[in-house]
């Protein structure tokens, strides 16, 4: 098999390498609890419902990504990354992607396939039942992305299409998710460049009580520096803003979680980007995170959804 591959590397010309990265990262809330939450934790009265060890923990982030590439521009590129969860082991996580690149004059396209296996979100009770179980979930994507540039401008669209499968127990939480995306960016100065992006998200569930069914819109600013001294790459500043409407049709005594709720998430991040040594680099990146939940039907949600958390990691990035 080995010998196959080098073979075809040789036989259509093609550079071959290896990246690959680690990073420390510190979740401040890596379940995500909300305030009201983090105070049952605290008080040890609900361990089936909170059967985690700490609230905060710190991720061991790998991944390893192998690229091919053409002389004609074509880029085929596998990535596993895997993500080790210190104090909490069983929020482990693992994902597999695939893509590929290429591009003509001024029009780019690139195609991307996914996958990571079922992941710990929290402990909840299912419908009809009483006690507190693991919900898990796995996903399956799929992305198209066809980019144009025009001097020091670059204007994409993405359409991405993905299946949210849940283990059997919550699977009425089950979805296809359909996401549209637009971006331009540009570089004003030479040492400078921006990025604004609006992106449109509908999610249809399989359940009909409860319905996350959900419409959602997005939007991504980006403002990037490229200082060239110091060994610095790039710093990098970015806002992140989703406003997202649930749109169940089920009238709210039967399922006050969802109808008539809204949801706002937002995110504000730091990043600077350093080279160490030849092929070595190193990437800071702090960011905070939060979400705000509102509801006529069930006012007092955001004792159950509203959440903070911050995070921040340090990795290094080498390639061969």
């Amino acid at each position: 098999m080995m010998f196959t591959f080098l073979f075809l590397i040789l036989l259509l010309k093609l550079n071959f390498d290896i990246e690959n990265s680690m990073g420390f990262e510190y979740d401040s809330n890596i379940f995500k609890l909300s305030s009201k939450e983090i105070q049952e934790f605290k008080t040890g009265l609900y361990p089936e419902k909170y059967p985690y060890n700490t609230l905060d923990d710190l991720k061991i982030n790998s991944r390893t990504t192998f690229n091919l590439k053409s002389a004609a521009g074509c880029r085929w590129a596998f990535t596993v990354s895997i993500k080790q969860i210190i104090n909490n082991p069983q929020k482990d996580f693992s994902a597999f992607s695939s893509s590929f690149f290429t591009s003509r004059n001024r029009v780019s396209l690139n195609i991307r396939a996914s996958y990571h296996p079922p992941l710990l979100i929290r402990h909840y009770k299912p419908l009809n039942s009483t006690f507190y179980i693991p919900c898990k979930i796995s996903r399956k994507q799929v992305s198209f992305k066809i980019g144009y540039k025009y001097k020091n401008a670059f204007l994409s669209t993405e359409a991405r299409f993905w299946l949210d499968d849940y283990n059997k127990e919550f699977s009425y939480y089950d979805s296809r998710n359909l996401l549209f995306l637009l971006n331009f960016s540009t570089k004003p100065t030479r040492n400078t460049s921006t990025s604004l992006e609006y992106n449109f998200t509908t999610s249809k569930a399989d359940g009909r009580n409860p319905d996350i069914s959900y419409v959602q819109h997005g939007a991504n600013f980006e403002f990037t520096i490229y200082p060239g001294k110091f060994r610095i790459q790039k710093t990098k500043l970015h806002y992140n803003f989703d406003y997202r409407k649930y749109v169940s049709d089920n009238p709210p005594q039967l399922d006050f979680l969802h109808a008539g709720r809204n949801e706002i998430y937002q995110d504000v991040g730091f990043e600077i980007q350093g080279r160490l040594w030849y092929g070595l680099y190193s990437i800071l990146k702090v960011e905070k995170e939060w979400r705000q939940t509102y509801s006529k039907v069930y006012p007092d949600i955001y004792k159950l959804k509203n959440y903070r958390r911050l995070l921040a990691e340090l990795r290094f990035i080498f390639r061969i």
